[in-house]
């Protein structure tokens, strides 16, 4: 996807990161239009599962998948970690890459996922698109911009923003406000939404299907015009998203083997599905905490001092 794409060699096979992130499951739709896409605006976001009040032991859970996954990491980018680095720079524009030679290890090859523009323009400001939101798919991707950046509704002169159309239509005919000299919200409006909903031609690339969408959201932004360095955290989390999918039942099975009241409270499949999603959500954000500001070169010494410190509280 132009500039910010990473190319990570792993093993015999290459795999996409950089645009590429996982979160959130989407809820499957049996219909489909023959048109466009209008029907997945329609479409809810699943919402997450309570755990009610017996959970105490998540924290704990947490830490043991930690301990369990970390060394993978080591894994994956210890055995030529200084295979390759070169940084490239065009008009302005950064282009990263690394590739590594590794050995087999547990861990499944990655999946691509495909990230969110607002969080490729801010990723501070929208960082749970990283956390949250599981994009591997054309589709889903563009739900996720309806459901989680739906323009607010606000006022445009003073702009307050409101929860409900009344409530904002309401201000607005009271003309009690002052022009106020802040930005727009930002957001999807029904024009953008009817333009991601046009269906592209099969035969067009998800990298050029993703570029398309990206000069819907924000046209007149040059993708070389964003500033996206190379941190570890997108990888991070995508190789425990992957990691999760294949070994995430056997880890919890292994933690409440070793603990008998855990294993009591997780009684029934309803009990342990949200406790899976919430070890999943908990996990990416300790890994978001302690990968944030971690660019390539210190992936390794960084996971080396994480295990160590996890291993030090057993």
């Amino acid at each position: 996807m132009g500039p910010l794409y990473e190319n990570w060699q792993l093993g015999t096979a290459q795999y996409s990161v950089g645009l590429c992130f996982p979160g959130q499951e989407m809820i499957p739709e049996s219909h489909d239009s023959d048109e466009d896409d209008m029907y997945l605006f329609d479409m809810s976001m699943q919402q997450p599962l309570d755990l009610g009040p017996n959970y105490q032991f998540t924290n704990e859970l947490t830490m043991f998948t930690l301990r369990k996954f970390i060394p993978e990491i080591l894994l994956r980018i210890g055995p030529h970690r200084g295979a390759r680095s070169s940084t490239k720079s065009k008009k302005g524009s950064r282009t990263h890459e690394r590739t590594m030679n590794l050995g087999a290890t547990s861990l499944p090859p990655m999946q691509n996922y495909l990230a969110c523009p607002f969080y490729v323009r801010n990723p501070e400001k929208y960082l749970s698109c990283l956390t949250r939101s599981s994009l591997r798919e054309i589709k889903e991707l563009k739900q996720h911009l309806w459901n989680a950046h739906q323009l607010p509704r606000y006022c445009p002169t003073c702009r307050e923003i409101f929860t409900t159309s009344r409530e904002c239509d309401t201000h607005v005919r009271r003309r009690s406000c002052s022009i106020q000299d802040i930005p727009r919200p930002e957001g999807i409006t029904i024009e953008q939404m009817q333009q991601l909903a046009r269906r592209t031609d099969t035969r067009v690339s998800d990298r050029q299907q993703w570029k398309s969408l990206w000069a819907i959201v924000f046209p007149g932004t040059d993708l070389r015009e964003v500033d996206y360095s190379s941190r570890a955290v997108e990888l991070v989390v995508c190789l425990f998203r992957d990691y999760w999918s294949i070994n995430g039942e056997k880890v919890m099975n292994d933690f409440l083997g070793k603990n008998r009241r855990a294993c009591e409270l997780v009684d029934e499949e309803r009990s342990f599905t949200p406790l899976y999603a919430a070890v999943l959500h908990q996990t990416i954000d300790s890994l978001v905490e302690y990968f944030r500001h971690e660019d390539y070169n210190g992936m390794f010494g960084k996971a080396e001092r994480i295990l160590a410190s996890l291993r030090h509280r057993d």
